[in-house]
């Protein structure tokens, strides 16, 4: 996952992060159009599958990654800080064209990741973790140097219906697979730019990693999240060179995200590409 963006765990053995098969398991059957909607993303910027290469910051279990690798035939770098994630996510790929690296997404070298790349992806609002400007920038300024000229970076970012709106926001739903049954519950809370989010999963195992008597848990991870808009996005546009904003996607609503196969839940995808002799603008600015 992300950077420490003030980041707290339930307890000290309840931490989500620490429990990546759970995570995935949660997560089944949730957006699974996702992976084929950015492959298509990407192909409009013409980035195609192999031999091109991808970074994806923030990849945790491999929703993202392994799909993209596995059914759309990418080369994919999967960037993590958590060991517990990139673990599970390597037994994963198997022999897929798909590379673990842990590093912090706001300061990583290209090199280290094998570097230049075609694309680097944020999905799933990852990006809204960085709620400090200059980690922000930084990440911008780490993203640049990874990728090839004309490469691209697209990140899905929360964007509230209102930013200035107070109260409570967000999802619930209910999966079973593998003999696990989970209730996450994500929820969005706050005034203005800076919120806190809030991801609980409650955990009813009774496959035979639980032994005979079944697991039961309630995970939590909570982080504070900046709510990312034009006003945002222009001011990091001033602070790095050679990143220019090409595309500012409108967001889907949460609720028709989980009924709908292929929606992309309440995120606006934002594009940005490598020209090293501009300076970082917006569309028509």
């Amino acid at each position: 996952m992300a950077a420490g963006s003030g980041i707290e765990f339930g307890g000290e053995d309840e931490t989500l992060l620490r429990h990546p098969r759970y995570c995935d398991l949660s997560y089944r059957g949730i957006l699974p159009g996702e992976p084929a909607f950015l492959a298509a993303l990407l192909r409009g910027y013409s980035i195609r599958s192999a031999p091109c290469r991808l970074l994806e910051l923030g990849a945790g279990w491999g929703r993202i990654a392994v799909p993209l690798a596995a059914e759309f035939g990418f080369s994919v770098t999967a960037l993590d800080r958590e060991p517990a994630m990139l673990t599970y996510l390597s037994e994963r790929a198997g022999n897929l064209p798909l590379r673990c690296v842990q590093a912090d997404m706001t300061r990583f070298r290209g090199e280290d990741c094998g570097g230049p790349f075609d694309a680097v992806l944020c999905p799933l609002g990852i990006a809204n973790l960085i709620w400090v400007e200059d980690d922000f920038a930084s990440m911008l300024t780490s993203i640049q140097a990874a990728l090839r000229p004309g490469g691209v970076f697209i990140a899905s970012l929360n964007a509230a219906p209102s930013p200035d709106s107070l109260g409570q926001a967000g999802a619930t739903w209910e999966t079973k697979a593998e003999g696990v049954r989970t209730r996450t519950e994500f929820t969005l809370l706050g005034r203005g730019e800076l919120r806190v989010a809030s991801h609980r999963v409650l955990v009813n195992d009774s496959s035979p990693a639980g032994g005979s008597a079944g697991i039961r848990r309630d995970l939590l991870w909570r982080a504070r999240v900046r709510i990312v808009g034009e006003a945002f996005l222009r001011r990091m546009a001033l602070r790095v060179a050679g990143m220019r904003l090409i595309a500012w996607h409108r967001p889907f609503d949460h609720e028709h995200a989980l009924s709908e196969p292929n929606a992309t839940a309440g995120f606006n995808f934002a594009v940005w590409r490598h020209e090293p002799a501009q300076r970082g603008s917006l569309p028509g600015a």
